[in-house]
């Protein structure tokens, strides 16, 4: 069961299509083998700071370990798994321009 957290901010067209572009993305790869926290950074700021989110959309696998995420545009859907070490498979979309950063979980590691 992989468990995943997207933040967008409000209720812009953007977010929203944002929304509904991760939920086929993953509703295509994995059925029901994942849960999706959507949560939007205006209202709660808090975990965004503490997930160390900066940038919207920001999508973040929280486990299996290790915790990776996506910031940025995410339209390309076997990129963006690909980079959150959740595979591909997908056709691939249209241009995509993100950073990806994994999270180092050892002791005293950088990413």
């Amino acid at each position: 069961m992989y468990h995943l957290r997207l933040y967008v901010v409000g209720q812009t067209p953007s977010a929203i299509q944002t929304i509904r572009d991760t939920t086929a993305l993953l509703n295509g790869r994995f059925s029901d083998r994942y849960s999706l926290e959507i949560t939007d950074l205006l209202k709660h700021p808090h975990l965004a700071e503490a997930d160390g989110v900066f940038a919207t959309p920001a999508l973040i696998k929280l486990s299996p370990s290790p915790v990776s995420r996506v910031t940025g545009r995410l339209g390309d859907g076997e990129r963006v798994l690909s980079e959150l070490g959740l595979g591909t498979g997908l056709k691939q979309t249209d241009g995509c321009d993100y950073a990806v950063e994994t999270a180092n979980t050892e002791k005293g590691g950088d990413s």
